[in-house]
């Protein structure tokens, strides 16, 4: 399953598509900065995003798709993350503009290649490869996406893939001399990918549609933590689990975040360990508020295990419970 996921995310991050040497598409871009739901302000996102990458989704939008010839402003909902890094704006700019050198910065890129220039607008084919252990899943292919470089911000579009049709936007936002926020803001639509092998898995399992946004945003994110962020393992004490430091109206917030957009708002923890029998072991926390319109009395049930049945049912086919032994 983690090679699944991983072929998933990858497929979706980088858009998989043939050397396509056609003159580049006029895109007006219209993605929602990461900042729109925090008033625009840098500041106040970082004060949700502290140590960890935070993920949380946008109202449904209509966006510019020039690729979709029977409607070129379908409905989008985006997801944004976001990820403070210890490290100037002007050298967060330098790295995410260098597309060439995107080679080692996201672990499945092998080669990166100009296909066209004309002023900030960039075309570029990446060749993407990621082995898997079953021989038929092996990913060799190319990868083609049209860049809009801005003074602060990268707008990127699919021109063609197995996710045909998905925008994204990186940006980034000096925090102080030397911290900066990095946020990325992406859609597909995953309701019409091409390519059999593609086709086959989300129809096969369609809840992975729920969450590869999110899971893509951590994907990207995580990478560019490892590069401006020098590794650091937080050593849990038994039962400890980190948690976001966050007050009442902070709460509010998320909640309503997750109200609007109808979906989770997660953080995904730094690097922590936790100590077993034989030793330590690197653990990877995420935290995720949703919002229910029910009261917490008639949210109460799903807790319990045996009902983990009811809630995931192609996944879960029985549940056996017994009591825990006194050690």
């Amino acid at each position: 399953m983690l090679y699944l996921n991983g072929f998933i995310l990858t497929t979706l991050v980088f858009s998989v598509t043939q050397t396509c040497f056609a003159q580049m598409l006029t895109w007006n871009d219209n993605i929602p900065s990461a900042l729109q739901p925090f008033q625009n302000n840098p500041q106040l996102l970082a004060s949700y995003t502290q140590n960890n990458i935070f993920i949380y989704a946008h109202p449904t939008t209509k966006t510019n798709l020039p690729t979709l010839k029977s409607n070129s402003q379908p409905n989008a909902s985006f997801t944004s993350a976001a990820l403070i890094v210890p490290t100037n704006v002007q050298q967060v700019s330098k790295t995410l503009t260098d597309f060439n050198h995107y080679v080692g910065l996201f672990p499945t890129l092998k080669s990166a290649k100009i296909l066209e220039q004309s002023g900030n607008t960039v075309k570029m084919k990446y060749r993407v490869s990621i082995p898997t252990p079953i021989p038929v899943l092996n990913f060799n292919e190319d990868v083609t996406l049209q860049h809009q470089i801005k003074s602060n911000s990268i707008s990127s579009l699919v021109i063609d893939s197995p996710i045909p049709y998905g925008v994204g936007k990186f940006e980034w936002f000096a925090l102080d001399d030397h911290r900066t926020l990095i946020t990325l803001t992406q859609w597909g639509d995953l309701n019409q990918p091409k390519g059999f092998i593609f086709k086959k898995i989300l129809n096969a399992i369609p809840e992975v549609k729920l969450g590869i946004p999110s899971s893509t945003n951590a994907f990207i994110l995580e990478s560019l933590r490892t590069r401006f962020i020098k590794q650091n393992i937080v050593a849990l004490n038994p039962g400890q689990i980190p948690s976001p430091k966050l007050n009442e109206a902070q709460l509010a917030k998320i909640a309503q975040l997750s109200q609007n957009a109808q979906q989770p708002v997660s953080y995904l923890h730094a690097p922590t360990s936790i100590l077993y029998t034989h030793g330590r072991e690197t653990m990877r926390f995420t935290t995720t508020y949703q919002f229910y319109q029910q009261p917490p009395q008639q949210l109460h049930k799903w807790l319990s295990p045996l009902a983990y049945q009811e809630l995931f049912p192609r996944q879960i086919k029985k549940i056996s419970a017994s009591p825990i032994q006194n050690q």
